[in-house]
């Protein structure tokens, strides 16, 4: 078989990244019978350039390729369904998040053109209905697809994404390091958080939960992996004299990831929302305890193996980090139950799944969804 693996821009978005990189390295592993060939956008400096390239540009040359499936990796890319389908290319989609179909005012506070991005990623999700197949990585997203896009859920299928085996526990001298390198005093507690600092992630709530602990005479360092803090989360950590409680590692390569979530002692993940929330897993693969949201595909994805809390409770969030930190029989059980619930998300499992609904696909050759392209559900035109 031969299948081409629609990417997004390579460094648009890590997790798109992670996710394409992940997926084509494992379904080589398991079929190197096929042939897979990678498809991506070319980077353009300026914006009108970015969207000829994105909306006309890579469309015009993906369908040149010739394949027995096509799989488009992100879900925001979806405009490339509608122009595969009508040259009779059977198609695969995966629907990570819908989250600025959900809270599309989340959008106007990051995007440089606000009115033109909601509108080109509306357009792109539009496409999904094309589709002869989605993917979606949880069944909070799967509920997101049918209310927000109008959707056939049979035509949907569930495959979540996968934990690296990269991410594993380590010996504490092999984080010595990165242990001095971020001057961690002895005995200070380390909360780690990986991601971006979209307004979705809350950075400004887990802040003030820092702040809460340093008022309380924790000994406490918050370490952020990922992009910058904004002016706005700056301005908080200013406030609340939190500079010396604050380290921001930046973006780092795989190995000083894996020895930033060994380092930490406990992880923070919370997201107002999430479509799967990887860093999760990886963090429970590392045995380090998860304190994370109870809210979206959040609760899916922990199941009993994390500290689940309202994310806007900063006092919350900061007594559940004081409970871990004193009660160590607790953080045990959680850190056992996360190593067992991160062994149960593999790359290679994603893979087999992905091989059965390509294969299923070519010799079925469905027929695209019944909902016109241009469809969304009256919520997610907001």
């Amino acid at each position: 078989m031969r299948v081409v693996i629609a990417r997004a821009l390579v460094g648009e978005s890590t997790s798109m990244d992670v996710y394409a990189d992940k997926v084509s390295a494992a379904l080589r592993q398991i079929r190197p019978d096929w042939q897979l060939i990678e498809v991506s956008p070319v980077p353009w400096a300026g914006a009108p350039g970015r969207y000829y390239e994105k909306f006309v540009g890579y469309p015009l040359r993906t369908v040149r390729q010739t394949a027995d499936v096509f799989h488009v990796i992100d879900h925001s890319y979806g405009h490339l369904c509608p122009w595969l389908v009508r040259r009779g290319h059977p198609v695969v989609v995966t629907c990570h998040d819908l989250i600025n179909l959900k809270f599309p005012g989340e959008l106007g506070k990051i995007a440089r053109f606000p009115a033109l991005s909601a509108a080109a990623w509306r357009y792109a999700v539009r496409g999904l209905a094309a589709a002869n197949r989605l993917v979606a990585v949880s069944r909070n997203t799967l509920q997101d697809l049918t209310e927000l896009t109008a959707q056939d859920p049979a035509r949907t299928t569930v495959i979540p994404d996968g934990v690296d085996t990269v991410f594993t526990r380590l010996p504490p001298e092999a984080v010595n390091g990165l242990r001095r390198r971020i001057a961690l005093p002895a005995g200070t507690v380390c909360l780690l958080h990986v991601g971006s600092s979209l307004p979705r992630k809350n950075i400004e709530t887990m802040l003030d939960a820092v702040a809460v602990l340093n008022a309380r005479g924790v000994a406490v360092r918050f370490l952020k992996v990922g992009a910058d803090f904004t002016d706005r989360q700056k301005a908080i950590i200013r406030a609340a004299r939190l500079d010396g409680a604050i380290t921001h590692l930046g973006r780092v390569d795989e190995s000083t990831l894996v020895a930033a979530y060994n380092l930490a002692d406990i992880f923070l993940f919370c997201s107002l929302y999430e479509g799967f929330g990887m860093p999760v897993l990886e963090a429970m693969a590392c045995g380090t305890p998860v304190i994370t949201s109870d809210n979206s595909s959040l609760r899916e994805v922990a199941g009993d193996a994390a500290v689940l809390v309202d994310p806007l409770d900063a006092a919350s969030i900061a007594r559940e980090v004081e409970r871990l930190v004193a009660d160590r029989e607790r953080t045990r059980t959680l850190v056992a139950r996360g190593l067992q619930r991160a062994s149960q998300f593999g790359w290679l499992a994603v893979a087999r799944q992905l091989a059965t609904l390509y294969t299923d696909l070519v010799a079925h050759r469905s027929e695209p969804l019944a909902v016109p392209p241009a469809r969304l559900s009256k919520e997610g035109q907001r």
